[in-house]
């Protein structure tokens, strides 16, 4: 693992993704990606920063990004 790179990952790493996953195709023909598909997205790379935030290769987690389209958010 390379701290450096897992310490590129800022809140505006994470709203340019959003923003990209919205755009991409869904399973079905003619749709795009849900927001319950990105917000599963974000619970993964949350646990995977929260990880490198344990073993000290991040200061600070940054701020995850709301999910439009999303009852709960």
């Amino acid at each position: 693992v390379n701290p450096v790179i897992v310490d590129g990952v800022t809140s505006d790493t994470l709203l340019a993704f959003v923003a990209k996953r919205r755009k991409m195709d869904g399973k079905k023909t003619g749709s795009k990606v849900s927001a319950e598909t990105i917000r599963k997205d974000l619970r993964t790379i949350r646990a995977a920063l929260a990880a490198a935030h344990d073993k000290r290769y991040l200061t600070v987690i940054p701020k995850l990004p709301k999910v439009d389209g999303y009852a709960s958010d």
